[in-house]
């Protein structure tokens, strides 16, 4: 399935933004399984989840895809 958006409108970081290319890699049979936001570290390192209940905003993701072998 595929989404239309009208990118126009939408902010610089929107997730709506990513629905192209979303598109275009299930065209080619992957499937999005997981989708969270994450924040990249200073070294190209992953942090998943901050303890004590801070809160930042991202516009990085950690996605997971699937498709038939």
């Amino acid at each position: 399935m595929s989404f239309a958006i009208e990118t126009e409108e939408l902010a610089s970081y929107s997730p709506q933004l990513m629905m192209p290319e979303l598109n275009r890699l299930g065209a080619k049979g992957w499937e999005l399984v997981h989708m969270e936001p994450v924040y990249v570290g200073s070294n190209e390192d992953v942090l998943i989840e901050e303890g004590g209940g801070m809160r930042r905003w991202t516009n990085k993701y950690f996605c997971v895809f699937k498709r038939p072998a």
